[in-house]
């Protein structure tokens, strides 16, 4: 991500989607050789071809989310949330190139060598309203370890969770969601994304196959899948009201309406956004009809 990220910034400003000068911090050397080169546009071509093919539709996808994210966050800010939680926060960069976190309390959780390593690529970068809090979601319960700090629960926040969802087992995105949901306020909304059920094991869509077989190679396969009908559902049983759910085909469409070199791909990965409108969650339905696992 932190790669596709530095090619998108290196496009013109009228043709990118975000600036994002710290994404190549987070680069070994080589990548950081060739994305300075990338600022010829024949180079950045035959890097972006080469990525694409690599890991086909991950790059535009990835991009486009990231606006998408940006957008939602910017647009909370504005209607006056004034906390933004990061949730496996990992390579991602808001806090130092998001003017408006500036002016929020930011809390940013992941494991703590993750963030050890952040903090020394980004430096001088790091805004003072940083919290960094270490957990590891697949063993630990973040919500004590949020309410040990300054957090303050009786104010809406905004709860970002990319990335991840898919590499959880099913019991471990259901503790995510409630842990989520006794930290929030009236009027916080939850930002997370989340891959189609049928993604997991299945070649019902395009690429799905090319993209696990890249992960395998990572040791990191994904675990865990939603069906878009059933998250409504899912959510309001656990105090939330979807505003929008939109798959990658729909995302990239609100950015960029015509093909662009490789940009396009798989349309199983979603972005979705809900409201924290019930108070009071306590009793929580089985999550198992809601996810599958690829594994259980």
């Amino acid at each position: 991500m932190a790669l596709f990220r530095a090619l998108e910034s290196v496009r013109s400003r009228s043709d990118r989607l975000f600036s994002d000068p710290a994404a190549s911090r987070f680069l070994r050397p080589t990548l950081r050789v060739a994305v300075g080169l990338a600022m010829l546009p024949p180079f950045r071509v035959a890097l972006e071809a080469l990525t694409d093919h690599l890991w086909p539709g991950a790059r535009s996808s990835g991009v486009a989310r990231t606006r998408l994210i940006d957008d939602w966050v910017g647009e909370a800010h504005a209607r006056g949330v004034r906390q933004v939680v990061l949730l496996g926060s990992g390579c991602d960069s808001r806090s130092a190139r998001l003017g408006s976190l500036d002016e929020a309390k930011l809390f940013e959780l992941d494991r703590a060598p993750t963030l050890q390593t952040k903090r020394a690529r980004l430096a001088a970068r790091e805004p003072s309203s940083i919290r960094y809090l270490p957990v590891d979601f697949s063993r630990h319960d973040f919500v004590t370890l949020m309410r040990t700090s300054d957090f303050d629960r009786r104010a809406p926040s905004v709860f970002v969770w990319e990335g991840t969802s898919q590499y959880l087992r099913p019991s471990q995105v259901d503790h995510t969601l409630r842990s989520i949901a006794k930290l929030s306020a009236l009027g916080s909304e939850l930002i997370f994304t989340y891959v189609h059920r049928s993604a997991l094991a299945g070649d019902e869509f395009e690429g799905a196959a090319t993209i696990r077989a890249a992960i395998a190679k990572l040791d990191e396969p994904w675990l865990s899948g939603l069906i878009p009908a059933e998250v409504p559902n899912m959510l309001r049983e656990r105090g939330f009201e979807l505003i929008e759910d939109l798959d990658a085909d729909d995302y990239r469409a609100r950015y960029r309406h015509a093909p662009r070199g490789g940009w396009g791909g798989y349309s199983f990965y979603h972005v979705a956004r809900a409201r924290f409108v019930r108070p009071s969650v306590h009793e929580f339905p089985s999550f198992n009809r809601f996810v599958a696992s690829s594994v259980d």
